[in-house]
């Protein structure tokens, strides 16, 4: 006795060798879209991180302008006598002393460069008395979103 023929089976893959086109067009639209949420996204991020550049500058000339009146008896209205840069170490922020007595000073961080696409907080300042100030690029107060740690 023969044994009963076996019924060939097919491999509904051995003939597929790539993606059809509507598949590529699916995968195309999907990354599309990740991208258009990615990219503002990042672009954000990248931004409020630059604004700890400035935070930290600002915080650093108030204390060595206390250490100079502690000396001086007086607050000094130049980065150079404190041995500071006028520009942030990323170049995002530009720096100044904008005011300075004896009694008090007011200490600035304008946005440059790249940072300048920050329309949020543009200009940040600190005075002797620890007021925490920022306006946006149109010239409105801001400081309750850019001084939050």
């Amino acid at each position: 006795m023969r044994p009963a023929p076996q019924a060939k089976t097919r491999d509904p893959f051995a003939l597929s060798h790539g993606f059809t086109l509507l598949e590529l067009l699916i995968i195309l639209a999907v990354v599309a879209v990740l991208t258009a949420i990615a990219i503002p996204s990042y672009r954000d991020y990248v931004l409020r991180s630059g604004r700890s550049e400035a935070l930290t500058a600002l915080k650093d000339l108030s204390r060595l302008e206390e250490d100079y009146r502690s000396n001086q008896l007086a607050y000094t209205g130049t980065l150079s006598v404190l041995n500071y840069p006028t520009v942030t170490p990323n170049g995002l922020y530009q720096l100044q002393i904008s005011t300075s007595t004896t009694t008090r000073y007011t200490l600035q961080a304008t946005a440059i460069g790249s940072q300048l696409a920050d329309k949020t907080c543009r200009t940040f300042t600190l005075t002797g008395m620890g007021e925490e100030t920022a306006v946006d690029s149109g010239g409105s107060d801001s400081g309750h979103q850019c001084w939050k740690r």
